[in-house]
């Protein structure tokens, strides 16, 4: 006895198609998403483009890693006159404001440009090794 292979009717594209083009999905009743892999995927892409989705994933990297909400940076940014806390600058180029922290304690020390936090990056967060680069760049 053969068994013929399970297809499904795809909700978004209305094409009748095997069952492995669709994602799998435990809350539904056969186990398998209601839109085919391709709906899916294009559905995903449109999805992350939209502001409102950049918005959600900012304020929850925020949450998880600083424990902070926009309005908090905005807080923060706001007792720093507005500017980056290294630089000076008032509008940061590329990512824009970023959150700059204590990777030992995790404590938020400020509101930097991404230039800046990247520059401490690179150098570790250590002093010793930024001094050097001072006494470097004044030969």
């Amino acid at each position: 006895m053969s068994t013929l292979p399970r297809k499904k009717q795809c909700h978004k594209c209305g094409q009748v198609l095997p069952i492995e083009m669709f994602h799998k999905d435990k809350r539904t009743k056969d186990g398998h998403h209601t839109y085919c892999a391709t709906c899916k995927n294009k559905l995903h892409r449109a999805l992350h483009k939209t502001e409102q989705w950049k918005h959600w994933r900012r304020s929850k990297h925020l949450r998880e890693s600083y424990g902070i909400t926009e309005e908090d940076l905005q807080k923060i940014l706001k007792l720093q006159g507005g500017i980056c806390k290294i630089c000076g600058t008032d509008t940061p180029e590329g990512k824009g404001w970023v959150v700059d922290h204590n990777h030992k304690t995790g404590e938020v020390r400020g509101i930097l440009c991404a230039k800046c936090n990247t520059g401490l990056g690179m150098f570790g967060d250590s002093k010793e090794r930024l001094q050097k680069a001072i006494n470097y760049l004044v030969l």
